[in-house]
């Protein structure tokens, strides 16, 4: 599993390759696609690796340039769940008021999942829209920039409007998407983004950053509707749209539905790997 470890961690595999014929299969998680300042050790690595995985497009292409080898993209999907429960039930768990419109976002709360945008966005529709649709922010994750979003809520006068619900455990959490209205994803950029993947699973209109990792997924006006990365004031238009147009929710859910069946199946992602073995 590839990722962001100094050179020296990575040669202990092509060496043993060399020694002993281990071989191995590499999965690239990212690194954060930063450029190599010393590249023969990684470049040992990739040659003499049995086969090389991505686990999305833009990661495999910015790979297969570095190294020259072919790489086969693999999204790291889990086998999402869908809940059982109905919606007033869902809300009931997590405390959340049963009458309200909930956007969610998963996700830690750190600098690159930028999470004061979408409570930056909340202060641009203002406290009247907010009371008057009922809407609600509720943040599934925990982190380092808690206190300081929490600080700029109040600061904005929205901490009335934003729920802080600190890490969800994993089987728990098909329950919020299904307590959910709206999703957002608001990040710098995603190698898989794997929770706004569940949201389309669990059929919420999503509003996403228009982000390397995120973009390669969500199609601006077909299965989401994008924003740039930061802007939270075309967030904030964007989420009046989804709170004021129930159709335009149907359809992107509904295309939503339709791109993970075709290229985020868990059940293809299994098979491919199977193939690969």
């Amino acid at each position: 599993s590839f990722g962001r470890s100094r050179w020296f961690y990575w040669v202990l595999y092509p060496l043993f390759n060399l020694l002993f014929g281990t071989k191995y299969t590499i999965v690239i998680h990212g690194g954060g696609l930063k450029k190599w300042k010393f590249k023969t050790p990684f470049k040992w690595l990739f040659r003499r690796a049995e086969n090389i995985v991505g686990v999305s497009d833009r990661i495999s292409k910015e790979y297969s340039a570095r190294t020259g080898r072919s790489i086969l993209t693999i999204p790291p999907l889990v086998p999402f769940e869908v809940s059982e429960l109905n919606k007033e039930d869902c809300r009931a768990r997590f405390g959340l008021p049963n009458d309200a419109k909930l956007i969610i976002m998963v996700g830690s709360l750190i600098d690159i999942k930028c999470t004061d945008t979408a409570i930056q966005a909340l202060g641009h529709l203002g406290a009247n829209y907010l009371s008057q649709h009922n809407i609600v922010l509720v943040l599934a994750g925990d982190g380092v920039k808690r206190t300081q979003f929490e600080s700029e809520a109040a600061k904005l006068n929205v901490d009335g409007r934003v729920k802080f619900l600190g890490n969800v455990p994993r089987d728990s959490i098909c329950h919020l998407y299904r307590a959910a209205d709206i999703y957002v994803m608001a990040s710098k950029y995603e190698g898989t983004p794997i929770s706004m993947l569940e949201a389309m699973v669990n059929q919420l209109p999503v509003a996403a950053s228009d982000a390397p990792g995120i973009n390669a997924v969500a199609r601006n006006g077909h299965n989401a509707l994008l924003f740039p990365v930061k802007d939270s004031q075309k967030l904030s238009e964007i989420l009046r749209k989804l709170v004021e147009d129930k159709e335009l929710c149907t359809q992107l859910e509904k295309n939503a539905g339709a791109t993970m069946e075709a290229t985020y199946n868990y059940g293809s992602m299994i098979e491919k790997y199977r193939t690969l073995f």
